[in-house]
């Protein structure tokens, strides 16, 4: 199961960072030249962990699991407050939350995507609105990722423990 687990979640980087490639393509290509600082770069540092997260937990490696949960840890939250918005998913994307439209009250927010990829991160002069949303998607991979954690933890234990019994049995018949 946990080899299933990586496997899906890894592929679920992976070709959220393919669509990730695509949308930032799509958007220079219908606005233009984009900031590189406030665009670019940070997209390609976040699709760069995304891809790299996604191949390192196929790969069974360690930190690919340190790696996805700094990348579904940045997923988890949506939000806008004081002109800042931060917006980011890939893959499915089912959240809820709340907003507060310009001149306007609280009101229940929900959102629901079948496979994309989105960053959003920027700074504007709307400081009257605001939201926050938590991807629920994210947080179920989460906490996958906590119990792959654990488990992978327990591994090296139980490897030692067999092999100092090997030892232990080795040395009795020797004796």
């Amino acid at each position: 199961m946990n080899k299933i687990l990586k496997i899906s979640i890894g592929s679920i980087q992976i070709i959220g960072g393919l669509f990730l490639i695509y949308a930032i393509i799509n958007r220079i290509s219908e606005v233009g030249m984009i900031s590189f600082f406030s665009v670019i770069l940070p997209f390609i540092l976040i699709t760069g962990l995304c891809l790299y997260a996604g191949i390192q937990l196929i790969r069974n490696k360690g930190k690919g699991i340190k790696l996805s949960i700094l990348n579904f840890g940045l997923q988890l939250f949506q939000f806008s407050y004081l002109g800042f918005y931060w917006y980011y998913f890939i893959g499915p994307y089912v959240s809820f939350g709340y907003q507060k439209p310009r001149n306007s009250n609280y009101t229940f927010l929900t959102d629901f995507e079948y496979f994309t990829g989105t960053l959003i991160s920027y700074i504007r002069n709307d400081t009257e609105s605001h939201f926050l949303a938590i991807n629920l998607v994210s947080l179920v991979i989460l906490i996958f990722l906590f119990y792959l954690k654990q488990e992978n933890s327990k591994e090296p234990k139980l490897k030692k423990n067999v092999e100092s019994q090997i030892q232990q049995a080795t040395t009795v018949n020797r004796q």
